[in-house]
């Protein structure tokens, strides 16, 4: 039925087991998903990252503010990435973007220690091609969260619309990341101002996962 999916509720962990919850046995009780408030949660995600990203110069963008990290440019290219790839490549079997922009995402550059800024730079595309590849990853999630068979019972990607939830939960654990890689830029590589409207990131109520005790 469009507009909703139906989900399993997974059981609470169990460490005197030592076993995943999701392979035991459990009595489930299901839970109704409405895909608005998907496309909304997916859609708040990507607002409060692009205002992340306004924040950068871009004298900023292709420097690495954490030596063990990536460089800034990898982060807005990889958050569309991984989402467009879990759902919409693996998850549903659609066809590639562009195949080297999605690897290069998901994977990112090793650095070379001697390495010129000038050329890691030269390494990465520009920001005009990675927020183009942005766009059309988030154009086909979206249409993914809409019309696609998010929930597919037994698929090791779509079983309780698992890939939707892991996209979700990804960027926003990479949100808090990129705010110690900010930390640690210089003022000068700071030039935007993070927009009004902002407030902690609150999962609506009807898409919260209820463990059930066995």
């Amino acid at each position: 039925m469009r507009g909703s999916i139906m989900l399993v509720a997974e059981p609470a962990p169990d460490s005197r087991l030592g076993r995943n919850p999701r392979h035991m046995p459990t009595t489930a009780t299901t839970k109704t998903l409405n895909r608005a408030a998907l496309i909304d949660w997916y859609r708040r995600n990507r607002a409060r990252s692009q205002a992340l990203f306004d924040l950068i110069s871009e004298q900023a963008y292709f420097s690495r503010p954490i030596a063990l990290r990536h460089p800034i440019v990898f982060y807005e290219g990889h958050l569309p990435a991984f989402s467009f790839n879990t759902l919409v490549r693996r998850g549903l079997g659609h066809a590639h973007i562009d195949s080297d922009l999605e690897t290069l995402f998901a994977r990112g550059i090793d650095p070379h220690e001697s390495q010129t800024d000038r050329a890691v730079r030269d390494s990465w595309p520009s920001r005009e091609i990675v927020q183009r590849f942005a766009a059309e990853a988030d154009r086909q999630v979206l249409e993914a969260l809409a019309d696609g068979e998010i929930d597919q019972p037994g698929h090791p990607l779509l079983d309780r619309a698992e890939a939707v939830f892991a996209i979700l939960e990804h960027e926003a654990m990479h949100q808090e990341t990129l705010l110690y890689m900010w930390h640690r830029l210089p003022l000068d590589g700071k030039g935007g101002h993070f927009g009004d409207g902002f407030g902690p990131l609150v999962v609506p109520s009807e898409l919260e996962r209820v463990a059930v005790q066995p």
